[in-house]
């Protein structure tokens, strides 16, 4: 069984993030924190500029977990920041 789209947020607002301690956010109409309580130093309305890049990009993050002619500099050249 395959796990619904997600990515990896940072937790906090560092310039060197730690992976072992992102967050999976799923990538849909209604993004949300896929963990229970998570350890985070984001605000509420950090989380929230998150779910709106999410929103506004959800069909170029879903192509570049699935899509193998679509990579990181396509991603960047393409998105939209809310």
């Amino acid at each position: 069984m395959r796990h619904a789209n997600r990515i990896k947020i940072q937790c906090n607002k560092g310039d060197y993030p730690n992976t072992r301690g992102m967050i999976p956010m799923s990538i849909d109409d209604n993004p949300r924190i896929l963990v229970d309580n998570p350890k985070m130093e984001l605000s509420a309305a950090d989380i929230n500029a998150v779910k709106k890049f999410v929103i506004a990009n959800k069909d170029l993050l879903i192509g570049l977990g699935s899509d193998d002619n679509f990579d990181i500099v396509d991603f960047t050249g393409a998105m939209v920041l809310p």
